[in-house]
């Protein structure tokens, strides 16, 4: 009867194992507080999100490596550069700050503002060079000298 009396043992949960080498991130903070290069689970405040010049003309090139975003490299390989382009320009600024950690989003929005400069500028030069390349290709009118030179050589 003495028995009846004392409580039943209840089972003790094992100690979680934590990883020595990799060890759990800290979950995301929904609100407040910076959340940046916490990774994919980042919570990512809406004044950061927006299209991203830099993303999309500068690509993986610079833009992802200098903000963190690794797996932009590998994209390359595996699907055509129109398509890395438009990835980046629609989430490269989600990215840039899930992956990179940075001070504060005052902080972000100048070094993307950046990069977005950046961007365009590339873009005006290719423009200016492109268009220098198709005035030249009609002043020279190449196909004209080609036909010139072929009725040389027949008479």
């Amino acid at each position: 009867m003495e028995n009846e009396n004392q409580p039943i043992p209840q089972p003790t949960q094992p100690a979680p194992i934590t990883d020595p080498i990799a060890p759990a991130k800290p979950p995301a903070q929904s609100s407040g507080g910076n959340t940046s290069g916490q990774g994919s689970s980042a919570a990512v405040p809406e004044e950061v999100k927006g299209w991203s010049w830099g993303g999309f003309f500068l690509t993986w090139i610079w833009w992802g490596l200098f903000n963190s975003v690794w797996w932009s490299f590998f994209l390359v390989v595996i699907i055509p550069q129109p398509f890395i382009n438009v990835i980046l320009g629609v989430k490269g600024r989600e990215l840039a700050w899930k992956y990179k950690r940075w001070e504060s989003v005052e902080q972000f929005k100048l070094s993307q503002r950046k990069w977005d400069i950046a961007g365009v500028v590339l873009l005006v030069i290719s423009l200016v060079i492109l268009i220098i390349i198709v005035i030249e290709l009609i002043a020279i009118n190449p196909v004209a000298k080609i036909q010139e030179f072929q009725e040389q050589q027949l008479q």
